[in-house]
Protein backbone atom coordinates (compact mmCIF):
# COMPACT_ATOMS: atom_id res chain seq x y z
CA UNK A 1 0.00 0.00 0.00
CA UNK A 2 2.79 2.51 0.95
CA UNK A 3 4.54 1.90 -2.32
CA UNK A 4 1.58 2.72 -4.71
CA UNK A 5 0.96 5.77 -2.53
CA UNK A 6 4.73 6.43 -3.01
CA UNK A 7 4.35 6.10 -6.55
CA UNK A 8 0.51 8.25 -7.15
CA UNK A 9 2.47 11.21 -5.16
CA UNK A 10 5.50 10.78 -6.94
CA UNK A 11 3.29 10.76 -10.81
CA UNK A 12 1.26 13.98 -9.14
CA UNK A 13 4.38 15.59 -8.63
CA UNK A 14 6.05 14.63 -12.38
CA UNK A 15 1.94 15.75 -13.88
CA UNK A 16 2.20 19.33 -12.16
CA UNK A 17 6.05 20.14 -13.27
CA UNK A 18 4.95 18.60 -16.49
CA UNK A 19 1.61 20.94 -16.85
CA UNK A 20 3.27 24.22 -15.18
CA UNK A 21 6.33 23.63 -17.85
CA UNK A 22 3.69 23.21 -20.91
CA UNK A 23 1.96 26.15 -19.57
CA UNK A 24 4.85 28.32 -18.85
CA UNK A 25 6.30 27.67 -23.01
CA UNK A 26 2.88 28.06 -24.74
CA UNK A 27 2.08 31.23 -22.86
CA UNK A 28 5.69 32.58 -23.85
CA UNK A 29 5.78 31.64 -27.19
CA UNK A 30 2.08 32.85 -28.54
CA UNK A 31 2.46 36.48 -28.09
CA UNK A 32 -0.88 37.47 -27.35
CA UNK A 33 0.11 39.21 -24.21
CA UNK A 34 2.88 40.66 -22.65
CA UNK A 35 5.89 38.20 -21.32
CA UNK A 36 6.48 39.52 -17.79
CA UNK A 37 10.16 39.62 -17.22
CA UNK A 38 11.79 39.58 -13.72
CA UNK A 39 15.43 40.79 -13.44
CA UNK A 40 17.19 39.55 -10.63
CA UNK A 41 20.37 41.66 -9.54
CA UNK A 42 23.15 39.53 -7.60
CA UNK A 43 26.63 41.32 -7.18
CA UNK A 44 28.93 38.59 -8.02
CA UNK A 45 31.85 39.28 -6.23
CA UNK A 46 32.06 41.21 -2.41
CA UNK A 47 33.51 44.06 -3.39
CA UNK A 48 31.83 46.93 -2.06
CA UNK A 49 31.26 48.75 -5.06
CA UNK A 50 29.68 46.09 -6.82
CA UNK A 51 27.52 45.92 -4.16
CA UNK A 52 26.49 49.47 -4.02
CA UNK A 53 26.09 49.39 -7.93
CA UNK A 54 23.31 46.70 -7.24
CA UNK A 55 21.33 47.89 -4.74
CA UNK A 56 21.38 51.32 -6.41
CA UNK A 57 19.87 49.74 -9.55
CA UNK A 58 16.13 50.95 -11.13
CA UNK A 59 13.88 50.39 -13.38
CA UNK A 60 15.26 53.05 -15.51
CA UNK A 61 18.56 51.34 -15.66
CA UNK A 62 17.11 48.41 -17.37
CA UNK A 63 14.02 49.97 -19.61
CA UNK A 64 16.34 49.58 -22.62
CA UNK A 65 16.11 45.99 -22.90
CA UNK A 66 12.30 46.79 -23.08
CA UNK A 67 12.07 49.27 -25.74
CA UNK A 68 14.98 46.60 -27.85
CA UNK A 69 12.30 44.18 -27.73
CA UNK A 70 9.26 46.72 -28.84
CA UNK A 71 11.71 47.59 -31.64
CA UNK A 72 12.60 44.47 -32.50
CA UNK A 73 8.83 43.54 -32.24
CA UNK A 74 7.79 45.86 -34.83
CA UNK A 75 10.64 45.35 -37.19
CA UNK A 76 9.34 41.39 -36.81
CA UNK A 77 5.59 42.31 -37.54
CA UNK A 78 4.50 41.58 -34.16
CA UNK A 79 0.97 43.29 -33.58
CA UNK A 80 1.71 43.94 -29.64
CA UNK A 81 2.48 47.59 -28.68
CA UNK A 82 4.47 46.09 -25.58
CA UNK A 83 5.68 42.54 -26.23
CA UNK A 84 7.52 42.19 -22.64
CA UNK A 85 6.93 44.00 -19.50
CA UNK A 86 10.48 44.08 -17.44
CA UNK A 87 10.42 44.74 -13.82
CA UNK A 88 13.05 44.69 -11.44
CA UNK A 89 13.53 42.36 -8.54
CA UNK A 90 15.24 43.11 -5.12
CA UNK A 91 18.41 42.56 -5.32
CA UNK A 92 19.87 38.88 -4.13
CA UNK A 93 22.67 38.73 -1.77
CA UNK A 94 23.11 34.74 -2.45
CA UNK A 95 24.24 33.72 -5.57
CA UNK A 96 22.59 30.55 -7.48
CA UNK A 97 24.06 27.18 -7.56
CA UNK A 98 26.58 26.71 -10.29
CA UNK A 99 26.26 24.25 -13.15
CA UNK A 100 28.04 21.60 -13.53
CA UNK A 101 31.66 21.32 -14.98
CA UNK A 102 30.71 17.63 -16.00
CA UNK A 103 28.07 17.02 -18.32
CA UNK A 104 25.92 14.70 -17.32
CA UNK A 105 22.73 13.61 -17.22
CA UNK A 106 22.46 13.09 -13.52
CA UNK A 107 24.54 16.49 -12.41
CA UNK A 108 22.28 18.25 -15.01
CA UNK A 109 19.22 16.85 -13.12
CA UNK A 110 20.42 17.38 -9.71
CA UNK A 111 21.54 20.89 -10.43
CA UNK A 112 18.09 21.72 -12.31
CA UNK A 113 16.11 20.68 -9.28
CA UNK A 114 18.60 22.60 -6.41
CA UNK A 115 18.17 25.67 -8.93
CA UNK A 116 14.56 25.37 -8.55
CA UNK A 117 14.67 25.07 -4.88
CA UNK A 118 16.74 27.46 -4.70
CA UNK A 119 14.80 30.23 -6.79
CA UNK A 120 11.51 29.11 -4.40
CA UNK A 121 13.85 29.97 -1.38
CA UNK A 122 15.16 33.26 -2.49
CA UNK A 123 12.34 34.73 -4.85
CA UNK A 124 11.77 38.42 -3.42
CA UNK A 125 9.86 39.75 -6.36
CA UNK A 126 6.23 40.90 -4.62
CA UNK A 127 4.55 41.78 -8.04
CA UNK A 128 2.85 39.80 -10.73
CA UNK A 129 4.40 36.39 -11.04
CA UNK A 130 7.00 36.82 -14.11
CA UNK A 131 7.13 34.46 -17.10
CA UNK A 132 10.55 34.83 -17.27
CA UNK A 133 13.64 35.47 -14.36
CA UNK A 134 17.05 36.94 -15.07
CA UNK A 135 19.78 36.04 -12.51
CA UNK A 136 22.31 38.54 -13.15
CA UNK A 137 25.40 38.38 -11.81
CA UNK A 138 27.56 41.83 -11.85
CA UNK A 139 31.15 42.38 -10.97
CA UNK A 140 33.32 44.82 -10.54
CA UNK A 141 35.81 45.79 -13.87
CA UNK A 142 39.10 45.89 -13.14
CA UNK A 143 42.17 47.25 -15.49
CA UNK A 144 44.24 44.75 -16.01
CA UNK A 145 46.42 42.72 -19.06
CA UNK A 146 49.61 43.27 -20.74
CA UNK A 147 50.33 45.22 -23.58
Amino acid sequence: MARYLRISILLFILATVAQTAWLARARTSDWKTSVRVAVYPIPGDSSATTTAYVKQLRVETIQSIAAFLQEEARRHGLALDAPVEVYLAPALEVSPPSPPVSGNVVSIMAWSLQLRFWVWRHDNFKRPKPDVRLFVNFFMRTTCCKK
